[in-house]
């Protein structure tokens, strides 16, 4: 069996699991901190390489440690640019514009009976305002959130939750991300595998128009 299709292989498939950041949401940093602070370069800047591409942004999506703690760490010593972090953190959650290639091959999921699944690395709270703001999130049968469950993709610990919760059976399972090594764990685990590149590649990969 071919863990990498070229095409969805509808009838070998139960269960469809979906990243959220550049499959489903556009997250990209730059973008974000510009609507954040459209007339500040700067600021945009500061929000990106001490926040969005920071080490300590991952500890967000694990979960484990407190968000007060986090924020302080990314300040530093430079009280300053605390207003910038602040904002950077806490005001994206609801600004992420929707990818119509990704919810049009969730949508194409639901109309071929497939069980849906959400697998994201993402801070908890932050997930559920994001996705309350968008609502094809209601079609999804499960939610499996690395900041609510306090793991992240690629741990094999995740993906195997979402069998449990989900029922569903590796081999007929198919997991797409934007990160190949995401990927590469759940084809490790025996799931089909789709690296969701570009919105090209999904409309292409499951025969929809975004």
């Amino acid at each position: 069996m071919n863990m990498w299709p070229e095409t969805m292989p509808w009838d070998e498939i139960d269960t469809v699991v979906f990243d959220v950041g550049n499959v489903l949401l556009r997250w990209n940093p730059p973008e974000l901190a510009a609507m954040l602070f459209p007339e500040d370069q700067e600021k945009q800047r500061i929000a990106v390489e001490r926040a969005y591409t920071s080490p300590l942004w991952p500890e967000i999506d694990l979960g484990k440690k407190p968000l007060e703690q986090i924020e302080r760490e990314m300040v530093g010593d430079d009280a300053a640019i605390a207003p910038v972090i602040h904002q950077a953190i806490y005001d994206w959650p609801t600004r992420l514009p929707a990818i119509p290639s990704g919810v049009a091959a969730l949508y194409a999921c639901k109309q071929h009976g497939k069980k849906t699944c959400v697998l994201s690395n993402y801070g908890g709270d932050f997930f559920y305002q994001s996705a309350a703001v968008h609502p094809f999130f209601k079609l999804f049968d499960d939610m499996v959130i690395s900041g609510v469950e306090k793991v992240c993709k690629p741990d094999p610990a995740i993906y195997h939750l979402v069998e449990q919760r989900m029922g569903s059976v590796p081999e007929r399972t198919l997991f797409l991300d934007d990160t190949l090594r995401n990927v590469e764990a759940a084809v490790a685990l025996g799931w089909r595998g789709f690296h969701a590149t570009d919105e090209h590649r999904v409309e292409t990969f499951f025969g929809v128009q975004g």
